[in-house]
């Protein structure tokens, strides 16, 4: 590894991520959302379904306590809109025969330190039954609106796109993502919204993306990040950033190590690139930006989703200069 930078990092990639302070509770399958500065790790599954919520101070290094969530939740949508933070939707499992399926929104006030319900439930529709696999939930907030993508083989089509405008408290269908049978990952770049989905492109494992456009409401299928599955995804000035996921060299039905590969999408050249390394291999993590600084945290160590360990780990990434 080259030494180029103070704490170790490969500073021959365009991109270099150093380790923080552990979450205070080993976590996947959860949200980290960027509000006012700082971080807050929300839900997501550490032995059981989490309510729990943390909140990082990038300043101070060091993690506090948040109030909880109302409902527990894991694999939800999650963003800040107007200085609040939204999450909707969800499930509760230990055991993937038995899902329960989260159908609360709720809203995050930091002034007040304090969730409230009572918001238009979640549209995502009623599963075909409880066992893990047939809905896929994922989520992001972009202009003003948080964004819920769902797989549900009970539906037509099986996969929705629904926006939640806070202020009138609605949620709308929009034009459903053109991948199905995926677990989803979104952010927001430069006004619009991407979806990186786990799927195939005819036998090869891919990480599918396409570009969501609010105002023509119409999906654009862009090119594919080969044999990699349940990266996190992110954004950093104006390019996209897989984080992490599983190295996948063979069929869905392998056990794929988790990988520390980072991989940058040019919306401008319409290419992926080898963009860095991660201090620690992680699949099923939750990435948000603040600033100038990528951040990914928690997350689990194996390569698939029934057997995974949580991690507590977080690294910060930001370009090499």
């Amino acid at each position: 590894m080259v030494s180029g930078t103070p704490d170790g990092g490969d500073s021959s990639f365009p991109t270099v991520w150093a380790k923080k302070a552990d979450l205070p509770l080993a976590r996947w399958d959860h949200a980290l959302v960027a509000l006012n500065g700082a971080l807050y790790a929300i839900g997501g599954y550490s032995g059981s379904t989490l309510s729990s919520v943390a909140r990082y101070d990038p300043a101070g290094g060091s993690w506090s306590s948040a109030a909880s969530l109302l409902t527990a939740r894991r694999e939800f949508a999650a963003g800040a809109v107007d200085g609040k933070i939204y999450v909707a939707c969800g499930m509760d499992y230990t055991d993937p025969n038995h899902v329960s399926y989260v159908s609360t929104t709720e809203q995050y006030d930091p002034a007040a330190n304090q969730w409230t319900a009572g918001r238009a439930a979640c549209p995502a529709g009623a599963a075909f039954n409880n066992v893990y696999g047939n809905v896929h939930i994922g989520g992001a907030a972009a202009n003003g609106k948080l964004y819920l993508a769902v797989f549900n083989t009970n539906s037509s089509p099986p996969t929705q796109l629904f926006e939640y405008d806070p202020a009138a408290d609605r949620w709308t269908a929009k034009a459903a993502p053109p991948f199905s049978n995926s677990i989803y990952a979104l952010t927001e770049s430069s006004g619009a919204l991407y979806l990186l989905a786990t799927t195939f492109a005819g036998s090869t494992p891919v990480s599918a993306l396409a570009r969501y456009d609010a105002a023509s409401n119409a999906w654009v299928i862009l090119p594919s990040l080969s044999r990699r599955w349940w990266s996190a995804l992110t954004s950093l000035n104006g390019k996209l950033y897989a984080i992490g996921g599983a190295d996948v060299a063979g069929t869905s039905g392998s056990s794929p190590p988790a990988s520390t590969r980072v991989d940058s999408y040019d919306p401008q050249l319409a290419a992926w690139a080898d963009a860095g390394r991660l201090q620690v291999a992680r699949n099923f993590a939750a990435p948000a930006t603040l600033g100038t600084q990528m951040y990914v945290a928690g997350g689990a160590s194996s390569g698939t989703s029934d057997v995974a360990v949580p991690l507590s780990s977080m690294e910060s990434g930001q370009l090499v200069q």
